[in-house]
């Protein structure tokens, strides 16, 4: 990754994603970003939805 420009924020999340993968908790850590993302992107959007269905 030598000449990469990173944001501050950029390369954090970067350096955090290092420290993960280091550890040994990735895998974990990458069922909780899918959770997460759903939750996010779909479970938010069509919450109404559901209430009224319910």
């Amino acid at each position: 990754m030598t000449d990469e420009r990173w944001s501050l924020a950029g390369g954090e999340a970067l350096l955090l994603l290092r420290v993960v993968i280091a550890n040994g908790g990735f895998e974990e850590y990458w069922r909780f970003h899918v959770h997460r993302e759903y939750q996010r992107t779909h479970a938010t959007r069509y919450r109404e939805q559901l209430d009224l269905a319910a």
